[in-house]
């Protein structure tokens, strides 16, 4: 007999997924997708109601992280030549580059209060962990 129940489904169809979150509300996952052959940032809510594209540009967008409030999405993109930390509204309204680093830096997540994001930067044979105080 088995203690742990579950079920599954499949929300969307994406395609070589590089990074998903949910929304502070648990109702969207912003999904890192090479959905339309190219990696952009995508939001989809679990019910099937809505989805939208955030992010839509050559360069390479990956690891959303949602802001605690909602409000905006954090991710890595390499718009820069490397992979830098921007964020977005969760519209893709107002992207703006937060790092500006030879390094290639991701796996961004925020702060409980939304104040801050840690991040790892990454060099050949060395890799740090960073926070970033936002304004």
């Amino acid at each position: 007999m088995s203690l742990i129940s579950y079920e599954s489904r499949l929300i969307g169809e994406f395609s070589d997924v590089r990074g998903v979150d949910w929304s502070p509300d648990g109702q969207y996952l912003a999904i890192a997708s090479n959905r339309g052959g190219q990696y952009d940032i995508w939001v989809i809510a679990l019910d099937g109601s809505a989805e939208w594209q955030v992010t839509n540009d050559s360069a390479v967008d990956v690891g959303p992280a949602w802001s605690p409030d909602g409000s905006q999405i954090a991710f890595s993109s390499s718009r820069s030549g490397n992979f830098d930390i921007w964020r977005t509204n969760e519209d893709g309204s107002e992207a703006t580059q937060l790092t500006f680093s030879p390094a290639n830096e991701g796996e961004q997540r925020w702060s409980p209060d939304g104040s801050r994001l840690v991040f790892t930067s990454y060099e050949p044979l060395i890799s740090d962990v960073w926070v970033l105080y936002l304004e």
